[in-house]
């Protein structure tokens, strides 16, 4: 069995592009039907989702076709969270995989020469070093909200 990679934006809502990828007189509650018939699938930062009502989380999944997929960051806990089988519900099998910040290689976490503490990096390579293992999930808690991710899963 192949591994498939998806390779998705962070969020739909905070697009770095979205003035230019969105209409203007789209209404903010069509916004994810939008982006899902561009995208295939969309990485939920753990912040985005591990409060949301079940409501808003089962408007999700009716708002994208059946073929669309979310992945989602996980929490830091080791066992799931009542939160995290709460998304499955909701979810589904739409839910597609789970990401965690301690997947990344710990080169991959640390900052890069000549950062600033606490900076936010702005090129993959800032945040896997060529001796990253490539396949290897990347977590999206190291990138800004509307950037690109991908996910072995």
């Amino acid at each position: 069995m192949s591994d498939l990679t998806i390779v998705t934006p962070r969020g739909w809502w905070d697009l770095a592009d979205a003035c230019q990828f969105y209409p203007s007189d789209l209404p903010e509650d069509w916004r994810l039907a939008y982006f899902a018939n561009a995208f295939g699938a969309v990485l939920l930062p753990y912040a985005t989702w591990v409060n949301a009502e079940a409501a808003t989380l089962a408007q999700w999944r009716e708002d994208v076709t059946p073929r669309f997929r979310f992945v989602a960051e996980a929490g830091r806990a080791p066992q799931a969270s009542d939160q995290e089988i709460k998304l499955e519900r909701a979810l589904g099998a739409q839910l597609t995989d789970w990401l965690s910040p301690d997947m990344l290689p710990a080169p991959a976490r640390s900052p890069s020469p000549g950062s600033a503490p606490g900076s936010v990096p702005s090129t993959p390579s800032d945040v896997l070093p060529a001796e990253a293992e490539p396949d290897r999930p990347v977590c999206a808690a190291c990138w800004p909200a509307g950037a690109v991710v991908g996910a072995v899963v």
